[in-house]
């Protein structure tokens, strides 16, 4: 095993759990107003499809994995600062390689809004984003989504502070130290 690869693993992994929940945020954003609707349809999806557009939720997935990626390419390059060049072509290539099949997600979320949704809802739900405040609505998300994931993130890493500090404190009661 490389020196330092079990921390950049660990580190790599945190990534990967922050894209991930930065993708789920985007794509339940508007989540809570689900309904159970009838069996999919190819109508139902093409609406869910459109709201997800509507909503900006398909922009901001273009965002997640050149995200993902310049972040795994500066850990990378800090270990390897002799191969940025080489790191970074490959991480560029990588990235448009995995940006381009965004369309499997979206189709994939856009066929879970359609079994949660009946079809009115979905096309009522994309005439409100479509409209003036709908519209202000998305931007505004677009402007406060990266700001709430960092407080998510630092309230996280302090919750997740606190978490093993208790835990230590609780072992060390039952005689188990950590």
């Amino acid at each position: 095993m490389l020196p330092g690869s079990i921390a950049l693993d660990c580190r790599l992994r945190g990534v990967l759990a922050a894209a991930l929940i930065a993708m789920m945020s985007a794509a339940t954003s508007f989540g809570a107003w689900a309904q159970t609707a009838p069996a999919n349809d190819p109508e139902a999806i093409a609406a869910a499809r459109e709201l997800m557009a509507a909503a900006g939720a398909t922009k901001q997935f273009d965002t997640v994995v050149p995200t993902l990626v310049e972040q795994m390419a500066r850990m990378l390059i800090t270990q390897r600062p002799a191969q940025e060049k080489a790191l970074r072509e490959a991480f560029d290539a990588i990235a448009k390689r995995m940006s381009e099949r965004k369309d499997e997600l979206v189709g994939q979320i856009a066929e879970l809004y359609a079994r949660e949704f009946k079809r009115e809802d979905l096309l009522e739900l994309t005439r409100f984003f479509k409209s003036e405040i709908g519209r202000r609505f998305v931007e505004g998300q677009a402007k406060i989504l990266p700001r709430s994931m960092a407080l998510g993130q630092r309230w996280g890493a302090r919750i997740g502070r606190e978490v093993d500090l208790e835990l230590r404190r609780e072992m060390e009661k039952r005689g188990i130290p950590l």
